[in-house]
């Protein structure tokens, strides 16, 4: 009875949940890198400040501190 259970207990974890959780957590993290370099990158490419401040206004908002 005790294997039963745990093997259906285990039975949700399959490769296409794991494959899914994966392509969240990484899309969530390029996502994440993406929006913390941009600034920095449009900066570099002498990109007037205004426009670094309304995209760094946008991604506040988007993105609330928590």
């Amino acid at each position: 009875m005790e294997q039963s259970r745990s093997s259906s207990a285990q039975s949700w974890l399959n490769r296409t949940v794991l494959g899914i959780a994966l392509a969240s957590l990484f899309s969530d993290w390029s996502h994440e890198i993406a929006t913390a370099v941009l600034p920095a990158f449009l900066g570099s490419l002498g990109v007037a400040a205004a426009w670094d401040k309304a995209i760094a206004f946008r991604q506040m908002h988007l993105n609330p501190p928590q």
